[in-house]
Formats: structure tokens, sequence, C-alpha cells
């Protein structure tokens, strides 16, 4: 049995005794049976999951939380440690909706309220992080795992 489906970029399943692979397109193999199976129950960290991806942009926004936007006037070293504070707090915001992701469908828009928080603070994840996030939760929504 040979499928398209659709999550964070478009595979296609292919099914046959002992054999499960997902392919992409082109048919370059995503992955096997083992690989599929750490994918799905989490422990493939690499896998483009809603939790995956959020956590990573959360782990990025924690590692890097005193880099941002700092505009015309230098800030004073306490401006600078309270506003690495508030990203860090948003970095863990978004750990903690990652987390959420394995419970429950996680709305881009619940995303975009931390994505946003972010940018007034000054703090711009890259916009390949963001689409990660953007594709995983879409792809969630095509394939209706929380319907």
């Amino acid at each position: 049995m040979v499928a398209d489906i659709v999550g964070a970029r478009r595979f296609r399943l292919v099914l046959r005794p002992s054999v499960f692979l997902i392919m992409e397109r082109s048919g370059n193999q995503v992955w096997n049976q083992v690989e599929l199976a750490r994918a799905v129950d989490g422990n493939d960290k690499n896998a483009p999951t809603v939790r995956n991806t959020i956590k990573r942009l959360a782990h990025h926004i924690l590692k890097h939380s005193a880099m941002f936007v700092r505009g015309v006037r230098l800030p004073s070293a306490e401006e600078i440690a309270q506003k690495s504070a508030q990203i860090r707090a948003t970095g863990e915001e978004l750990t903690r909706l990652a987390d959420k992701a394995e419970e429950r469908h996680v709305s881009y828009d619940e995303f975009e309220v931390l994505l946003r928080r972010l940018h007034d603070l000054g703090s711009y994840p890259t916009n390949r992080q963001v689409s990660d996030v953007a594709h995983a939760i879409h792809g969630e929504e095509i394939v209706g795992r929380w319907a």
C-alpha cells in the first residue's frame, strides 16, 4: 500500500509485509519502522512535531535571552537584566506550551501570543524556527490529530 500523508512536510507512506517506510515525494527515505516508532512515541527529538519544534525554539530563546534589540539609547545593566528575565520567562512559557502539545491541540494563535511578546521585548527568533512551528501545527490540523 502506498499513500501520501501531510505533516510538517509532504511524505509518502509505504506499507509492505514487514516493511514500513516514510518517504519524501522524491523517493528519499525519511523514516523506517524503528525511526517512525521513535517519532511517534516522542523519543526522536528531531522529528518535526509541534512539541519538538516549539521546544527547540524555547531552548534557543532561553540560551540567547541576553541578545535582543537594544534601541537607540544604551540600556543600563539593570534594564538589560530585567529584559533578559522577561525573555527567559517567555521562553519558559514556550516550554510549557510545547509540553501541552502532547496532551491537546496547540493552535498557532496560542503560539503567536508568545511570539508577539518576544517581538515586543526585542527578541526575534529566526524565520526558520517560526516556520517549523507553523508547519508542524498546520500538519496536525490537516491530519486531524486532535479532531
